[in-house]
C-alpha cells in the first residue's frame, strides 16, 4: 500500500512532519468547504426569503387590485342622469304629454345612442312613460309595499334594440317627484330606501351585478338634509351580508353642492364615499346641484372607482325643455 504520507520527490523528508502538515491543510480545506457550504446555505436562505418577502408583497398587492377591480365594476358602465324639469311645460294636458314623449324620444334617447351612450340613465321628475313602452312587471318590495315598482321594455330600435325601464311614483301627490331607471340590462335586484323623515323623498335603485345604481331628487325639497339622506343609504346597504361587495351610486338633483355636502359629512362617513362633480353649473339657471356619490358600506377599506363627470350636452342634438343639465358618468 502506498504511504501517503511519504514524499517520493524528498523520500528521507520526516514523514510525521509531512502528514501533520498535511491534516492541516486538509482540514483547513475541510473547514473552508464546509464555512463556504454554510455562506451558500445562508445565501440561498436569505434569497428565498427576500424572494418570500417580494412574494408576500406582490400577493398583498395582488388581493387589493383583484378587491379593487371586483368591487369596481362600475367603472365598466356608462352613466347618465338627468331632471326632466317640471312636466308641464304646456298649458294644456295634451301639450304636458306631448312634452314628456319629446323628452323620452330626444334627449333621452340621444343619452343612449352611439358608442359612448350610456348603459344607465338615472331620470328624476318623470311625469309619464314613454308612448311605446311595453309593460312586464310590477313588483312590490315588503318593507316599502306603498311604492309599486313598473318594469318596462322599451324598443330603441336599431342599434340599440330594446333597453328596460324600471319606474316608480315615489309621491302620489306630487308627479314631479316620480323617478325611473333606463338599463340596457335587466336589473337583479330593486331597492326603495326611505330616508330619515317622510317629507323627505325616497331613493330608487337597481342592481346589477354587485353594483347598485340610485335616482334621487332633492331639489325641491331645500330643507332636505343631503348628508342625512347619504347616511341613510350607508345604514341601509350596512345592514346586508354582502356589504363589503356592493359598491353603491347615487345620482341626481341635491338640495346642496359638493362642496357644502363634503364640508357637512362626518370624516367617518367621508371615508365611504367619493362625490363626482363637474366644475360647471348644472342648471341653465346657474348652480351645481346635480351630481353623482360613489360609495361602500361594508367595512373593508373603501377604494373608489375613478369615475368623472361632465355635462351631457355632446350627445344632445335637439333641444331640451328643463332647467337641468344631463350629466354623464364614467372613467
Amino acid at each position: 500500500m502506498r504511504n501517503l504520507c511519504k514524499n517520493p520527490r524528498r523520500p528521507n523528508e520526516n514523514s510525521s512532519t509531512l502528514c501533520e502538515n498535511l491534516t492541516a491543510r486538509q482540514i483547513l480545506t475541510h473547514s473552508c468547504q464546509n464555512l463556504a457550504a454554510k455562506i451558500a446555505k445562508m445565501t440561498q436562505i436569505t434569497k428565498a426569503t427576500r424572494t418570500t418577502t417580494r412574494l408576500k408583497v406582490l400577493f398583498i398587492a395582488l388581493i387589493a387590485f383583484t378587491s379593487a377591480v371586483c368591487h369596481a365594476d362600475m367603472r365598466a358602465y356608462k352613466i347618465a342622469s338627468w331632471n326632466l324639469g317640471s312636466p308641464y311645460s304646456a298649458q294644456s294636458h295634451r301639450g304636458a304629454q306631448v312634452s314628456i314623449e319629446q323628452k323620452w324620444n330626444n334627449t333621452i334617447r340621444a343619452l343612449l345612442m352611439g358608442n359612448n351612450g350610456a348603459d344607465i340613465v338615472l331620470l328624476q321628475r318623470v311625469s309619464a312613460m314613454p308612448a311605446f313602452a311595453t309593460f312586464l312587471n310590477t313588483f312590490t318590495l315588503p318593507y316599502a309595499n306603498t311604492i309599486p315598482i313598473h318594469e318596462y321594455q322599451w324598443d330603441l330600435g336599431k342599434g340599440i334594440g330594446s333597453v328596460f325601464v324600471y319606474f316608480v311614483r315615489a309621491d302620489a301627490s306630487a308627479q314631479e317627484l316620480n323617478l325611473a331607471i333606463v338599463s340596457k340590462k335587466r336589473a337583479q335586484e330593486m331597492f326603495i330606501i326611505k330616508p330619515y323623515d317622510k317629507r323627505t323623498p325616497p331613493l330608487f335603485g337597481i342592481r346589477l351585478g354587485e353594483d347598485v345604481f340610485l335616482s334621487a331628487d332633492f331639489a325641491s325639497k331645500k330643507s332636505a338634509d343631503s348628508a342625512k339622506v347619504l347616511g341613510s343609504v350607508l345604514d341601509f346597504f350596512a345592514a346586508m351580508p354582502n356589504a363589503n361587495d356592493i359598491q353603491w351610486l347615487v345620482a341626481g338633483s341635491f338640495s346642496t353642492t359638493p362642496q357644502a355636502l363634503q364640508a357637512s359629512i362626518a370624516p367617518k362617513i367621508q371615508e365611504r364615499i367619493n362625490i363626482i362633480a363637474t366644475s360647471t353649473p348644472t342648471r341653465k339657471s346657474g348652480g351645481n346641484l346635480d351630481y353623482a356619490i360613489s360609495g361602500n358600506s361594508g367595512e373593508n377599506p373603501y377604494l373608489a372607482p375613478p369615475l368623472k363627470a361632465y355635462l351631457g350636452y355632446g350627445s344632445i342634438r335637439a333641444p331640451f325643455d328643463s332647467d337641468f343639465i344631463p350629466i354623464n358618468i364614467s372613467r
